[in-house]
């Protein structure tokens, strides 16, 4: 159910301002808090290899893993997303992410190639909203990828049900069969 705050808010005539923006995505993140490890089950590593951002230099960087200092990071399981510079031309070397992980911790960070080849996963705690000043980020921005990353988990879940379901009545069909032969044969 809706909650009574969302629609006061969605349905007046005024835009939204950041603070409830904020209280918005507090909620939001209170609702999925007992399903996040369900929600939230993709890699960061997946999540950047896959991304539509990234370089092919970058992507065979992620690809290959060479001498990559923090790969571990690449591991952490979350909801994440690709930070894109307000200001600065698109960097071929350096890509910048930001997600909740599976510890509801905000973060973001970056994955880049150093001059010697090197490549470097960095994370830090994210501090919003001083983090959203120099990327095009905002609390609606995080509020959607909260709600789009539900939907991937509802999708997903969907098909497993299908497939589940799928096989019950292959199994069921099977059973009614057998049931019918061997009934037969006990009567003989």
């Amino acid at each position: 159910m809706i909650s009574e705050k969302v629609l006061d808010i969605a349905l007046r005539n005024t835009p939204i301002t950041d603070s409830e923006w904020k209280g918005l995505l507090e909620e939001r993140q209170k609702l999925i808090r007992p399903r996040l490890k369900q929600v939230a089950n993709a890699k960061l590593g997946h999540t950047l290899y896959t991304s539509p951002g990234l370089s092919f230099t970058l992507f065979k960087f992620v690809e290959e893993l060479k001498m990559c200092e923090g790969v571990e990071h690449l591991q952490a399981r979350g909801v994440f997303g690709i930070a894109r510079s307000r200001d600065k031309p698109r960097d071929e070397r350096c890509l910048h992410f930001f997600g909740l992980t599976c510890d509801e911790i905000w973060m973001n960070g970056k994955l880049a190639i150093d001059g010697n080849e090197r490549g470097c996963v960095q994370v830090w705690p994210m501090i919003i909203p001083e983090y959203f000043e120099g990327f095009n980020l905002s609390y609606r921005r995080l509020f959607n990828l909260l709600g789009t990353a539900v939907e991937k988990w509802m999708r997903q879940r969907e098909k497993r049900f299908k497939e589940a379901q799928e096989l019950h009545r292959r199994f069921a069909i099977e059973r009614e069969l057998f049931d019918h032969i061997w009934s037969a044969h006990e009567k003989d």
